[in-house]
């Protein structure tokens, strides 16, 4: 997973999103289709999208890879309407309805909070960089603008029944592949509210008795079905810098997390062995570590261990375990002084945040302690 938040394919040589992509085409049922002449069909797949959007004051919108511009085509005429689409041969249909930039968003130079509505329907999946494009949209979106995003759950109920017959890996340029639940985790992570999803398949065409029965057998492409798509209602929100901190701390402790396990337990194990072997515990800190180093000690001491904190020009006593905190180079180290042993350090590799670091070690110290308590050591 990238970030945690989808799976990547590499996009195969020689793709292109020219004639051969939005004219005549194969879909993934062996029908061949002139996607030209699918306006109507496709307005009415998105008719909930259509009557969000026209529903709205209208504004200034953006639609991203818009196509042969289809959806613009649908939205009121009191919108001032815009499309980005990479597509020479889509963008000579797609200019009939809107001011269609060719190329990437993030080469377009929208100014700051520009857009009332952004809609990425149906194209992240074919995005390499979805953090980067997810950023220049929060970026060009007013104050609690709308982004409607529709893209495939990978992880849906037809992708885990038919595996790699899903439909939606027939198309090969998918190649960033998100699932119902890490996308929420992405907007989220990015700066947008989640107002709501939906999931379209019960009041459209492909609910009927020949996909119900085709869900029977695995051995040919999955029907169209409940959960393959999602269409995500999002605001942008104003990101607080704390809550932006705390996010991605979160994001670091999901990815992370075995590795800080591992270094808690290493840290933890050796805490409590100097203390079952009588020695007190001298916390020292190097610069930003300094009031780390304070709290541990002082979490020890409340627990009734012989902890301290010095400062990191005095010498402890003969008796004393110097336990020294750095940070350097990206990675927080804890040199350990093991009984018998030469001198030993853990490391792990964190991000340099005292809210993380302090959480880190008032739950390194409340192990100590349940470990004391299960040895029925005296506190």
């Amino acid at each position: 997973m990238s970030q945690n938040y989808f799976v990547r394919r590499e996009l195969p040589v020689g793709a292109s999103y020219e004639e051969a992509y939005w004219g005549v085409v194969k879909d993934p049922d062996g029908n061949v289709r002139d996607r030209r002449l699918e306006r109507e069909r496709y307005l009415g797949d998105i008719k909930v999208e259509l009557a969000f959007i026209n529903a709205l004051p209208a504004g200034r919108m953006l639609d991203i890879g818009c196509g042969l511009g289809f959806l613009l085509s649908g939205v009121a005429d009191s919108w001032e309407r815009h499309g980005v689409e990479v597509s020479e041969f889509a963008i000579e249909h797609a200019s009939h309805y809107g001011h269609i930039y060719q190329g990437c968003l993030e080469n377009a130079g929208y100014p700051d909070q520009h857009f009332d509505l952004v809609v990425i329907y149906h194209v992240i999946e074919h995005v390499q960089n979805p953090q980067k494009l997810l950023k220049e949209i929060r970026r060009i979106l007013k104050p609690d603008g709308w982004l409607i995003l529709g893209t495939p759950d990978f992880d849906s109920g037809a992708a885990r029944r038919f595996g790699e017959n899903y439909r939606m890996l027939h198309d090969t340029t998918h190649i960033s592949l998100f699932s119902n639940d890490s996308m929420h985790r992405f907007l989220r992570d990015h700066g947008f509210r989640i107002e709501w999803v939906e999931y379209p398949y019960f009041e459209t065409r492909y609910f009927n008795q020949d996909n119900l029965l085709a869900l029977l057998d695995t051995s040919k492409v999955s029907p169209p079905f409940y959960g393959n798509f999602m269409t995500f209602y999002c605001q942008r929100e104003a990101l607080p810098e704390l809550k932006e901190r705390v996010q991605g701390l979160s994001n670091y402790l999901s990815c992370e997390g075995e590795v800080l396990r591992l270094f808690q337990q290493d840290c933890t194990e050796a805490l409590t062995s100097m203390l079952e072997s009588g020695l007190s515990l001298c916390f020292q800190g190097k610069g930003a570590m300094r009031p780390i180093a304070g709290l541990l000690a002082d979490r020890l001491a409340e627990l009734g261990s012989t902890a301290i904190y010095q400062a990191d020009t005095a010498l402890p006593a003969q008796t004393m375990a110097n336990i020294v905190l750095t940070y350097t180079d990206g990675a927080l180290r804890v040199t350990l002084p093991a009984l018998g042993l030469p001198t030993r350090d853990a490391v792990l590799a964190c991000p340099e945040d005292l809210l993380l670091l302090a959480m880190l070690f008032e739950d390194m110290a409340a192990r100590v302690g349940d470990k004391f308590k299960e040895a029925t050591w005296p506190l």
